[in-house]
């Protein structure tokens, strides 16, 4: 049989390949004759696609044409334009151009196109940029392809020995563009993670960044004119360029003369050039407090796994920025005593780890098999691909006797004649074997069979390999999945599937209940099941990725509301997820491969305005959360919630003042839902107590929405009318009225809509806000057909085609629609 050997590490800034062979690990070089590809790709004006050093070269004197470091927007939308094609690429589809350079590499130094492999990703990726990974390895021509978590790769490239039984050691995994850590332990004869953390945002380019900010940028502002505004893309590459020089040249000396060429112009005409010297003393002091950050990441995840440093046998480092000094000094510092490993090249380390990995899986297809000979004798061969010991068992049965033969023995050798088992006799069509493994790396054992005469006869297959070593545990799942469910009083959450760690792959099965009933008769009625990922109760604060939807177009009876949905979801060990969701009282299946959104919340937020609108929106929950907590006299919940208020206030702050650049905005958006999440736990934990504070929170928002329209629209009638509804309204928050709030609720969004609909504006900001939705590309073909409709009445002005679509539309985005990120969920408790 056939192994995948190959091993991919798809870098933020390089990558590289890498195969195994027996002991021996290649890793490829590319046509400049490096180990590692730079992951830049260059569109020039004629269309030609140009990946890595040239790429990278030429991005100070064409950077509309370049684009690099786009690992980071894996798994979103965001579009990379190229100027001079017009083209617009995303991180995916770049992503696929690295990988199919890597393979060309590949093939060029080992002569056959490699069409299966095992590609690495962050420890720290969730979902969405592991599915997009595994699309833009399928885009480069991969037909088979494994995802594995660097940390895991890392591990098995250093070569942890069956002798290095029980033992802990932490991967310290520090990239261009992020950052992972895995806390491992080798018992049992395999390698487990027991605890893992990681940070997508911050790596050696974040160094760069730093070096720009504090240094380069100034020295230039002191010396030119520079024009108002953000610099130029052109003085931007520059900068960059000699930042990156100065961070790998001062690794290895004290001091660096920095030069920034090819910079453009100053306000005046004058060519921008500088010379600065720069110090290793003064770099480190610079980036200290952000590597402390992964210092405290380790702190974090040895405390949450219950594990001393003392108890560490070592801790790996990965990564180029793992080089600089002070990297080294600060780990060595924080963990005295643990043994700091710098013994493979950080840069290679990952995909060599991801080749011997790839040794050990047998290729998919049937291009995987060498075709049988006519006749040969099919076998059924059960054994380990690695074994910690020095004998490995193999079991093994014979489908059918040869014509002609009344019996069989078998011999097993290993390649180069170094051990032969003999020939043993097949009892019964079976046989049992102990093969000597050879060497710590891989032994090939070829396979023989002869009849009582003395006659051979081909194996089918004709060959096994074992890697002596410690075997990989199943890998971890490194956030939580849930499905979002919604409570009596309206209040959706996540319900959590598989919790963070769960060892993949994994299935679960659960049973629901339709939240409302689903009758044929109304095909524009749906139940949606939302799939979330991340740590807390509050849907929003967490990832959406994906979700299955229950058409009434494809049911023939009701689903009543209050009817079991079971729903099973399962995820393998590449972080592909399956759902399913069975109706009993239909004796129906709905199965689909859960929808990746085109888009997320961290794209769409690349602007500091749009930030500090969703702070400013966190500020005033936390002040009807806050109300609450006063309510019912709980103090130290308020003391967390100053605390929780403070934290959102520096946001706001640091968004006014941060670089205007896409990474800047989603660290600031990470920020912004890790506070969303915990105010939502401050919510859970009173809504335990009160079951009041979201209520509360929903009514003062439709509340303040229906007095703005009052204001400003609304005859005396309708004014009356909302006077009434307040005081009522008012009156049930008072005394803690649940159902009081619930019906003031609705009466207000019901005099809203009967005031605003009469007026142009309300179809246009429905239309737009339908268009502005993440999953437009989940609706059916027809839906589609109207949002186009409804996009082009829009910019020609046609409120009445505007308002056809948005009434066909609502269907399918309030209440029970098609599109999942638009509909509340359709299933509860």
């Amino acid at each position: 049989m056939k192994t995948v050997d190959i091993g991919i590490d798809l870098g933020t800034t390089n990558s590289a390949i890498a195969r195994a062979a027996g002991e021996d690990v290649t890793v490829f070089k590319n046509r400049d004759r490096m180990d590692v590809t730079p992951s830049v790709v260059r569109i020039d004006q004629s269309g030609r696609i140009i990946v890595g050093r040239r790429a990278y070269d030429s991005r100070i004197v064409c950077p509309g044409d370049v684009a690099l470091e786009f690992k980071r927007t894996m798994g979103q939308s965001d579009r990379i334009p190229f100027e001079s094609t017009g083209r617009e690429l995303t991180a995916e589809e770049l992503s696929a151009e690295v990988l199919k350079s890597l393979l060309e590499d590949a093939a060029r130094g080992g002569g056959e196109p490699a069409t299966a492999a095992v590609v690495t990703v962050p420890a720290a990726f969730g979902q969405l940029q592991c599915e997009a990974t595994a699309r833009a390895a399928k885009r480069a021509g991969l037909k088979q392809t494994v995802l594995l978590q660097e940390p895991i790769a890392a591990a098995i490239a250093y070569g942890i020995r069956p002798e290095g039984q029980d033992c802990r050691f932490l991967i310290y995994d520090l990239g261009g563009g992020t950052f992972d850590l895995a806390l491992m332990s080798t018992h049992g004869g395999q390698i487990s993670v027991i605890e893992h953390r990681g940070d997508s945002m911050l790596g050696g380019k974040d160094v760069d960044q730093l070096i720009v900010d504090r240094i380069l940028l100034p020295a230039i502002a002191a010396k030119f004119n520079l024009p108002p505004g953000e610099p130029s893309r052109q003085l931007r590459q520059a900068l960059y360029r000699a930042a990156e020089e100065a961070k790998i040249e001062l690794s290895q000396a004290e001091t660096f003369l920095a030069v920034v060429l090819d910079a453009g112009n100053d306000a005046d005409g004058d060519a921008i050039e500088l010379e600065l010297e720069i110090s290793r003393a003064a770099l480190e002091t610079l980036v200290t407090p952000l590597l402390q950050r992964t210092v405290d990441l380790c702190r974090t995840a040895l405390t949450d796994a219950g594990v001393e440093p003392k108890e560490l046998s070592c801790m790996l480092l990965v990564g180029g920025p793992t080089q600089m000094p002070v990297v080294r000094r600060l780990l060595a510092g924080a963990f005295p005593g643990v043994t700091i490993d710098t013994s493979l090249d950080p840069m290679t380390v990952v995909a060599r780890g991801a080749a011997l990995y790839a040794s050990t899986l047998v290729r998919e297809g049937d291009e995987a098999e060498t075709p049988a000979a006519p006749d040969a004798v099919a076998l059924q061969i059960a054994c380990e691909p690695v074994w910690n010991e020095p004998t490995c068992p193999l079991y093994g049965r014979v489908d059918q006797m040869p014509d002609g033969a009344t019996a069989l023995e078998v011999r097993v050798e290993a390649a180069g004649g170094q051990w032969s088992s003999g020939w043993v006799p097949v009892a019964d069509g079976t046989f049992e074997l102990e093969l000597h493994l050879v060497g710590q790396g891989v032994t090939r054992f070829e396979i023989s069979l002869r009849n009582e005469e003395g006659r051979s006869y081909p194996a089918s297959p004709a060959s096994v390999q074992v890697r002596r070593g410690l075997a990989v545990a199943n890998p971890p799942l490194p956030h939580s999945i849930g499905a979002e469910v919604v409570d009596e009083q309206g209040v959706a959450s996540v319900d959590i599937l598989f919790p963070r760690s769960t060892s993949l792959p994994a299935s679960v099965r659960k049973t629901y209940h339709a939240r409302h009933t689903l009758r044929p008769s109304e095909p524009d009625r749906s139940l949606a099941i939302k799939i979330w990922e991340g740590e807390y109760p509050d849907p929003e604060a967490n990832q959406w990725v994906g979700g299955l939807m229950i058409h009434a177009s494809e049911i023939e009876r009701p689903i009543p509301e209050g009817a079991d949905i079971e729903l099973e979801l399962r995820i393998d060990a590449s972080r592909c997820m399956t759902v399913e969701a069975y109706v009993p009282i239909l004796d129906q299946h709905f199965t689909e491969r859960v929808y990746v959104p085109e888009e997320n919340e961290e794209a769409a937020l690349d602007d500091a305005e749009e930030v500090r609108d969703v702070v400013d929106e966190q500020i005033d929950r936390l002040r009807t959360v806050e109300y609450q907590a006063r309510l019912v006299g709980d103090d130290l919940t308020r003391m967390e919630l100053r605390h929780l208020e403070r934290g959102l206030e520096d946001i706001h702050i640091e968004s006014a003042n941060a670089p205007r650049d896409p990474d800047s905005a989603r660290r600031l958006v990470q920020k912004a839902k890790e506070l969303r999440g915990k105010l939502s736990l401050v919510e859970q934990r009173l809504r335990r107590g009160s079951g009041l504070s979201l209520a509360i929170r929903e009514y003062e928002r439709v509340l303040g929405d229906t007095r703005r329209v009052v204001a400003e629209y609304a005859k005396a009638s309708e004014a009356q009318e909302f006077e009434i509804l307040e005081r009522e309204g008012n009156a049930a928050r008072e005394h803690g009225d649940m159902n009081g709030m619930k019906d003031a609720i609705r009466d207000l969004k019901r005099l809203y809509v009967r005031i605003a609909a009469q007026h142009d504006w309300y179809w246009t900001e429905w239309m737009e806000s339908i268009i502005a939705l993440p999953d437009t590309h989940l609706l059916p073909p027809e839906a589609r057909q109207q949002l186009e409709h409804g996009r082009l009445a829009l910019q020609r002005g046609n409120i009445a085609d505007v308002k056809a679509a948005v009434r066909y539309l609502w269907r399918y985005v309030s209440g029970g629609g098609g599109g999942a990120m638009g509909s509340e969920s359709g299933i509860r408790h």
